[in-house]
């Protein structure tokens, strides 16, 4: 487990309930540890603990609050609130209000690295951190980060102002709601188009092959051109599962778009990162369709994958 430390911006939000607000991390910059965290890296919305001081709840201490994380701009924000109702909870509550009042306070996050890469950034040699689990967020004393600070000290004064604070709040939990429920129902929507053209393309006429029937050269082919393109676009070719597929009985059927028997297809939001090949191409077509395949999972356009599709196939040709 990594931990990162920063100098946060501190904002107490409610002295009653016991809320804050902390800038914990920032993106786009080389920090102390010569990590760059990228923009998606923290899943919004996403909950944590509040450890003790110092990171002391990985040591048995009870956790000292909870909160969630949100990417806003360049700064991951913790919204949170202590538990005020346990000793720990108070005591670190009043440790960060004070702190906050004076030089400064800072904090740190237990994280586990999902997807990380080398690379270089405004000339030096960096580990970008592409995507990140946080299990914990913690008040520190000391902290690696770069340009930050305490940024406001902030306690209500009348009963009306809480519960402005907490409208507000509740304003902004409600619009990172609605955005994750677009968000969502856009996904599922795009999932459903792929279903329905794969029934009308695929489904029907078509039938699932088993790879040891198909023919070595075929299936070495597809495999190789999975190998050899993959990486060009950015994509692991570990991660891309080739299935095999053929026509049922019927001899007449075809695909009523293209008037031709169906070569290979993919489904890159219903099926990512799965190439199907017709079971019965040679090895230069299971070559060059392959390749095809792997721009649409790219994101190409289908202009885009007949220009690599072409482009393997002369590949072949000159290594034949």
């Amino acid at each position: 487990m990594e931990s990162k430390h920063s100098s946060g911006h501190v904002e107490i939000k409610s002295a009653v309930s016991g809320e804050v607000e902390a800038v914990f991390a920032s993106l786009n910059c080389v920090d102390r540890d010569d990590d760059v965290t990228l923009p998606g890296a923290f899943k919004s919305g996403a909950k944590v603990a509040i450890s003790a001081f110092g990171h002391k709840s990985w040591e048995g201490v009870l956790p000292v609050g909870k909160g969630t994380i949100h990417e806003n701009g360049n700064e991951v924000v913790l919204r949170g609130r202590f538990f005020l109702q346990t000793s720990g909870g108070r005591d670190a509550f009043q440790t960060v209000k004070e702190l906050a009042d004076g030089p400064g306070m800072e904090w740190s996050y237990g994280f586990q690295v999902l997807d990380s890469d080398r690379g270089q950034f405004e000339g030096r040699s960096v580990r970008f951190l592409k995507r990140l689990k946080v299990h914990e967020v913690s008040p520190v004393l000391r902290g690696s980060g770069i340009n930050t600070r305490v940024l406001a000290v902030k306690s209500y004064s009348s009963v009306k102002d809480e519960l402005n604070s907490i409208y507000a709040e509740l304003q902004h939990d409600i619009l990172d709601e609605i955005a994750r429920t677009l968000d969502r129902d856009m996904k599922c929507a795009a999932i459903q188009s792929e279903l329905e053209a794969a029934a009308r393309t695929v489904s029907i006429g078509y039938s699932n092959d088993l790879e040891w029937a198909v023919l070595s050269e075929t299936k070495n082919a597809a495999k190789a051109a999975v190998a050899e393109y993959a990486p060009r676009l950015g994509i692991d070719p570990s991660s891309i599962k080739i299935k095999y597929f053929s026509e049922e009985a019927d001899p007449e059927f075809v695909d009523q778009w293209s008037l031709q028997k169906l070569r290979g297809y993919c489904r890159p939001i219903a099926e990512p990162n799965v190439v199907w090949i017709h079971s019965e191409l040679d090895a230069c077509d299971a070559w060059s369709v392959s390749a095809h395949e792997i721009r649409h999972i790219a994101g190409g356009s289908e202009d885009d994958a007949m220009v690599y599709e072409t482009a393997a196939r002369l590949d072949w040709l000159e290594e034949s």
